[in-house]
Parts: C-alpha cells; structure tokens; sequence
C-alpha cells in the first residue's frame, strides 16, 4: 500500500529520518476508554494512511486544519469528535503525520488524563513513506495587531523550544515549564478545580474526569499534590503542541514563549501562522506547500 526508498538506518538516526520523511503507522491502535466531558465510553481506531490526518465517522471524512475547530471551551472539539488535542500532540512528538483515525463515539478517550498511554501505542509504531516532510521556519512574528502579544512570544530558531509560564489565578502561584524537541517531555496530566465543579456541570463538561485522569486542585489545600514540579505548566505545553498540529506540520523551527495559554488561544494563533502558509503558498503558485 505505501512505498519505502530508504535502505536500514541506525537508532542514531531515526529522529533525522522521521524528521525528513512522512510516517504513517506500522500497525492500527485501537484506544478504548470515557471521555473526559461527555463521561460515555467511547474507541477510537488509528489507521495507516498515506494522505495526511484525517478523521472518519461513519461515510464522513474531515481533513485537520486549524480552521476546522468547533470549539475551544476546556477542549479542542471537531464537529466529528471532541477533545483531540492530547491525541494530536502524541501524534506530533512521534512525527506521525498521516493516520486515519476511525471515530466510534463522541470524544476522544481520556486514557489516563496525559499523552502518557498515547505514546505508549505509536512510539517505533512508524512505517517511513516515500514522502518528504514539510518544515516551517517562523522568524520574529509581531503579534500585537491580532491581540495575542500577551500570550504568545515567537522567535526565530534552528530547533523547536517551547516555554511556558502558567499562573495559578486561584492562589496567585506561577509554573515554568520548558521543552525542546531533543527531550522527552513529562505525561502531564490535565487538571481542574474543584471550586469549578458547578461551572463545569452547568456547561455539560467534565463529566468523566476522577482522580484518575484528571489532577484536581482545591483552593482550601496548602499544597497540592503533584506527580513533579511544574505539571500544570507542562500540561499546557502538551495541549499547545496538539492545537498547533492542526496544521499538519511536525518539523517547525521557532522558539515559543506561551504565558497563561489555553485552548481558544492556540487555536487563533494556529489560524494565523496557517492562513499566511496558504497566502504564502498562493503568491508562490505551489500545489504542496
């Protein structure tokens, strides 16, 4: 079904392999599991492909961009299935970058509330296509006149790094996290106030977060307890990578500074950088950017 033009290569050299040509999977991954906000049981089915990442349910197929998200409250939502972003950003740590991912229910199964177990199915689950890989280099971007100058801090760099700095608003603490794409980074698991629990219910969300999947914060605590320092703000690296990647490009040079972002936010900042690619793509007259 797909073609391979490259002869044995090292361990050594697997990151600069998956780097420059497109994978797919070796095998499907089956994920069962709840949803984090629906609560019902729900399966998805990843498939190997050859046409970039796409989503199917039942005779309905959709291709992943950043403007095709339907919603960013407490989650990143397509109008096939909701909550996507732990499974894209696993997706993008491993430089698989076409799956056909098969949706059998409303949301993408929680797992364990980290990246923890979708690493665990697709890390060397990759099959090298005959195909090279996109790379987008972004330069120092001014981000002031799309009012996303208070957030988000884009630098040029030969590697991808990523900052972030979370502010705890319930109890005015900060958390730094940082990552660059020669590290593995922590299964941070994703988190919520308990003093949020009404908002939450009265907007039909997190109705199947527990203690096991999700890290639930209280305002009353000292302290509270953390599987290592900084989760929070590594979480919010996750999600970042996950919305990003709705653009479909898994080599982007640039260094990231993120300060208190969420979901709504990293999607308009996708939409931006994708929009110019097009714009950039049409004034070029390419085909494949």
């Amino acid at each position: 079904m797909f073609r391979l033009s490259l002869k044995e290569v090292s361990d050594d050299d697997f990151l600069i392999v998956k780097k420059k040509y497109q994978l797919t999977l070796k095998t499907k991954v089956i994920l069962l599991g709840k949803g984090i906000h629906t609560g019902i049981k729900s399966k998805i089915i990843l498939h190997p492909y050859n046409k970039g990442i796409v989503f199917k349910k039942g005779k309905e197929y959709l291709k992943l961009n950043p403007f095709k998200v339907i919603n960013t409250l407490a989650s990143t939502d397509l109008s096939l299935v909701k909550t996507v972003e732990h499974l894209l950003a696993s997706l993008f740590l491993n430089k698989i970058d076409n799956v056909l991912i098969e949706v059998l229910g409303l949301e993408v199964p929680i797992l364990d509330g980290s990246i923890f177990y979708f690493n665990k199915v697709l890390e060397n689950n990759f099959f090298i296509l005959d195909k090279k890989a996109k790379t987008l280099k972004l330069k120092n971007i001014t981000l002031d006149n799309i009012n996303l100058n208070l957030n988000y801090k884009i630098f040029e760099s030969d590697i991808l790094k990523i900052y972030c700095i979370q502010r705890d608003l319930k109890r005015n603490r900060y958390f730094l996290a940082y990552y660059d794409e020669g590290m593995s980074i922590y299964p941070a698991k994703t988190f919520g106030y308990i003093n949020d629990y009404e908002f939450l219910k009265n907007n039909n969300l997190a109705n199947g977060a527990d203690f096991k999947n999700t890290l639930i914060l209280s305002i009353n605590k000292s302290s509270d307890f953390f599987y290592f320092n900084n989760e929070i703000a590594y979480h919010k690296i996750i999600d970042f990578m996950g919305d990003i990647f709705t653009m479909q490009i898994k080599n982007i040079k640039a260094t990231f500074v993120l300060i208190n972002p969420n979901h709504n936010l990293n999607n308009k900042l996708a939409r931006v950088i994708f929009k110019n690619i097009l714009r950039i793509k049409k004034n070029l007259g390419l085909k494949n950017f």
